[in-house]
């Protein structure tokens, strides 16, 4: 038999492939003589098909008219049982009405295969009828009462209406079997001849059986010609029919094992270009041909189209502390999950690192729900190899429609993804045009920045940290504000986040560093009991993660003449947290110029006591917002003096955040912390008005703060300022 296939099998054996050639010609005299079984054979086959072909044409008209009567009949059914459940009200008429409602759909989903396309036509009218026949009985209730029911009158007229298009089609379906009839005549008429034909030719059968043996080998040259022609052309699905096993079938079936496993290797290589290699999801490129026929089918069909875009909580720390392994397993994971979160019909792809995104078919409410769903699959703790490991995913979703461009679908949903995780990681948020607003306001927040940091609109202020023993101001901390020319002076709230998320906050915290530095410097000089006054400077996220932070500090230390033990640089736990060993390591590095560290906020965001071991830390500052409720929060007050006994125990001096009132101060010292700042003693100050602070007339006194090996974290300017 011809083998196409080229699927592995055993080698075709040399020996004895001449005779195979020998035996094809013994065969070819032997079909010599046999013409007329070959005649008798066509008239055979040719009955048979006759006769199947009249069966089959009988089962299928008795079918179609069978299909059509009982429609007919249950529509009659259905006038009575509506009319009925009407007038009496009861259940169990509307339940029968029902009953022969679905029986009549039904019939009507058989009535679509009716073999011509005016036959289904009709029965389409019909359906339609039908359905609005049940519309109107629905309504007949909402309108008023008529003498005999004349509500009923559309529903029996429609009902009337149905039965008559179904007629029609019964007489449709008759003219078509009398048309089939008569091909089937014909047919027969022309089997006949044919059978004739057969055994008249059925003599040169012989004679042209010879001429065919030449043209067997020719024309499997020429297949094999033509095969190499469009293998050469790229058409790796062209196959030769290969019979027997002599030198033409041992070429042909060696290049259909060659061609299969091209196009194997090709599908492969199809499918890894449009599919992400760890997951197995729909890459970028598929999925833009998948959402691309969302919105055809939504421009067609007037659907919404809803994208969901996720983007990982904490998958970079993930990658961090247990490796890119264990990263990549928990993606492969979430594909999992999230396949099974999913209805079949909808589409999610991977489209690079840790974000993916998904389409459906749904509008916002729909959306929302799927989000929710997917929320909860983060919900459950995620085994890698490594450990246990806990994520979450910020969603953003965008809705459209057929005219909604490809790329503003994308770009909303990713908008959204990032608002959602502006509003706190694990959220999901919805894409609105103010969101687009508040984009642009963004944008031109970001580039006012980079005007900004180019004309030096940043200035320095200054706030008065305070011994709180002795009213001697300790330091200074350094807070940057923003003169803007339109806006005024802007705190740091309305720019910090939008420098940090930029990388302007490299720049200004360059300047702000390099200008604190000196200012205080010259105020070391210049004022009389100032000398050993410390300056405290704020580091953030981006700072740290910047590889020539150091390098800064140690610039702004050697232009300023400021001593390091001068210098405390300010952290946050959570700066921390994020690349613990990256985080160590600079920290190192900033120990080496002898700057101090003081650990910002503590008490909020990740306390741990094994930060205060495995960082160099100087100095803990307690957070304002248990400062500012300890006075009425008998818990905040415990925790307060907790963190104090605390840095006490540690040798590590603890500065107080946010005192507003003389009760927060004269508790902390009570409670023995030593230093603390806030609005009670002074706001933050530019530098030409807290210099008149630093000279007021007076304030000068002997210096009676601790040494420099002591509790203080500085021994303390003799500048002081009235405790309450």
């Amino acid at each position: 038999m011809p083998r196409v296939t080229g699927e592995a099998a055993s080698p075709v054996p040399v020996v004895g492939h001449r005779r195979s050639l020998a035996r094809r010609l013994l065969l070819a005299i032997a079909v010599m003589l046999l013409p007329l079984v070959a005649a008798g054979a066509v008239g055979l086959i040719s009955f048979r098909s006759v006769a199947v072909a009249l069966e089959t044409f009988r089962a299928e008209t008795v079918e179609e008219r069978t299909l059509i009567e009982r429609v007919r009949d249950l529509l009659v059914l259905a006038d009575d049982a509506g009319e009925a459940a009407f007038e009496t009200g009861e259940p169990a008429q509307a339940e029968a009405f029902a009953e022969i409602g679905r029986e009549i759909d039904a019939g009507f989903i058989d009535l679509a295969t009716l073999s011509t396309a005016q036959e289904r036509s009709l029965a389409r009218t019909a359906e339609a009828r039908w359905r609005e026949a049940s519309a109107a009985l629905g309504n007949a209730s909402d309108i008023p009462p008529r003498p005999g029911n004349a509500q009923l009158d559309p529903f029996h007229d429609l009902i009337d209406e149905a039965a008559a298009v179904l007629a029609d089609v019964m007489t449709l379906n008759a003219q078509e079997v009398g048309r089939k009839i008569s091909a089937l005549r014909g047919r027969e008429r022309i089997q006949l001849f044919a059978s004739l034909g057969a055994l008249l030719l059925g003599a040169l059968l012989g004679g042209l059986l010879a001429r065919r043996l030449y043209l067997s080998v020719s024309t499997r040259l020429a297949n094999l010609e033509e095969a190499a022609a469009r293998f050469g052309a790229d058409d790796l699905s062209h196959r030769i029919a290969v019979e027997g096993e002599d030198e033409l079938g041992r070429v042909g079936y060696a290049f259909n094992v060659m061609a299969d496993r091209l196009q194997e290797s090709r599908a492969t290589l199809h499918h890894q270009a449009l599919h992400d290699t760890l997951t197995g999801l729909p890459n970028r490129a598929l999925f833009m041909e998948q959402l691309q026929m969302f919105l055809v089918r939504s421009r067609r069909s007037g659907t919404t189209v809803s994208m969901l875009y996720l983007d990982l909580d904490g998958f970079k720390d993930v990658n961090d502390t247990l490796g890119h392994m264990a990263g990549d397993e928990l993606l492969v994971a979430v594909a999992d999950r999230l396949k099974r979160a999913l209805r079949a019909e909808d589409v999610v792809a991977r489209l690079g690192g840790d974000e993916f995104v998904i389409v459906l078919e749904d509008d916002v409410d729909g959306a929302m729900h799927v989000a929710r769903r997917v929320s909860q699959a983060f919900d459950e703790p995620w085994i890698v190899s490594s450990g246990v490991v806990s994520i979450g995913a910020s969603i953003g979703i965008a809705t459209g429609w057929g005219g909604t461009p490809l790329d503003e679908l994308m770009r909303q949903a990713d908008m959204a993804m990032y608002a959602a995780k502006a509003a706190g990681k694990g959220g999901c948020y919805v894409f609105h045009p103010e969101l687009d607003v508040r984009t642009e306001e963004t944008r031109s927040l970001r580039s006012e920045l980079r005007r900004a940091v180019e004309r030096n609109e940043f200035v320095v202020f200054y706030q008065p940290i305070v011994n709180l023993q002795t009213g001697s101001i300790a330091g200074v901390e350094a807070l940057v504000r923003w003169d803007h020319p339109e806006r005024g002076l802007l705190a740091p709230s309305a720019f910090l986040s939008s420098a940090e998320e930029s990388g302007d906050i490299i720049a200004i915290g360059r300047r702000v560093l390099r200008e604190a530095t000196r200012q205080v410097r010259t105020w070391q000089r210049e004022i009389l009991g100032a000398e050993e006054l410390c300056l405290h400077v704020n580091l953030s996220a981006r700072q740290l993660q910047h590889p020539g932070l150091a390098d800064d500090v140690a610039r702004a230390l050697r232009t300023s003449a400021l001593r390091p033990d001068d210098l405390v640089l300010e952290i946050t736990e959570t700066m921390l947290v994020r690349d613990a060993k990256a985080a160590e390591a600079e920290l190192s590095r900033l120990k080496q110029l002898n700057v101090l560290l003081a650990l910002d906020d503590f008490g909020t965001g990740f306390s741990s006591l094994s930060h205060l071991l495995r960082f160099p830390i100087d100095c803990i500052k307690i957070d304002r917002s248990f400062v500012s409720t300890m006075a009425v929060d008998e818990r905040s007050s415990e925790l307060v003096q907790a963190l104090v006994n605390l840095g006490n125990a540690l040798h590590l001096p603890v500065i107080a955040e946010g005192i507003e009132e003389a009760a927060h101060a004269q508790l902390l010292r009570k409670m023995g912390c030593r230093q603390g700042q806030g609005n009670l003693f002074s706001g933050p100050h530019p530098a030409d008005e807290l210099v008149g602070l630093l000279r007021r007339e007076g304030a000068l006194r002997p210096s009676t703060s601790p040494s420099r090996s002591g509790q203080a974290l500085r021994p303390g300017s003799t500048v002081r300022i009235q405790i309450p």
